[in-house]
């Protein structure tokens, strides 16, 4: 365990370095839609910190999973989905980018009603219904991508590296979430394993996002 918490501690520096370099090329991102990028990644590292403070007092350790799962994961939904929503390659999309955001909310309602007495529990089913959502706009701007002009120029387009960050983690470790609560616990050293997958698995999207923001040439 003593691995394990020493690389999350390396996920949150990752998770402040990105926060850092993007508030260090905040110039070149203030005039475009990436200029809520720097603050929703400060967000994260706070909700972060706020998420370990909770789980390292034994009488708070109950907010934790409130926390993830009433605040923390849906925000990055919610921040993606508008990300793609304000995407030009998706301009066709609109409609039904805000059908699978209601789509997800109501998920997130279904879990609330249904974990209402089991806190510790993590909600998989919103979870999985937002990363699949989440999968279809990411194929559907991949495949733009690659159908346009602009995939001559992908190495510097923002979007791509963001997207391309997105896709590793989210769906790399789509497996893992949909089935946390039945991992932890019937399958705990297997659950283990992937949780050590899927903090490198957000070492690389946070990278991405790095290299993208640092290399990005913006309108």
């Amino acid at each position: 365990m003593k691995t394990y918490t020493t690389m999350v501690w390396v996920l949150n520096a990752m998770e402040l370095l990105s926060c850092l370099v993007a508030f260090a090329y905040f110039k070149k991102l203030r005039t475009t839609k990436w200029r809520l990028l720097p603050f929703y990644l400060f967000t994260i590292v706070l909700l972060e910190m706020l998420g370990r403070y909770l789980g390292s007092v034994p009488e708070l350790m109950r907010y934790n999973p409130v926390l993830f799962n009433y605040v923390a994961f849906p925000l990055q939904f919610l921040f993606f989905y508008w990300i793609f929503y304000t995407d030009d390659s998706l301009a066709n999309s609109k409609k039904y980018i805000l059908i699978g955001t209601l789509l997800y909310l109501a998920a997130v309602v279904v879990d609330i009603v249904y974990f209402s007495n089991k806190r510790y529990f993590f909600h998989s089913f919103s979870y999985s219904v937002g990363n699949i959502l989440l999968l279809v706009w990411l194929v559907k701007y991949f495949y733009a991508l690659a159908t346009s002009e602009d995939i001559l120029k992908f190495s510097n387009n923002l979007m791509f590296w963001i997207s391309l960050g997105v896709f590793v983690y989210y769906i790399g470790t789509l497996p893992f979430w949909s089935l946390r609560n039945v991992l932890a616990f019937e399958y705990p050293g297997l659950f283990l394993k992937y949780a050590y997958t899927g903090l490198v698995l957000d070492y690389l999207m946070y990278l991405f996002f790095i290299i993208g923001i640092i290399r990005c040439k913006l309108k």
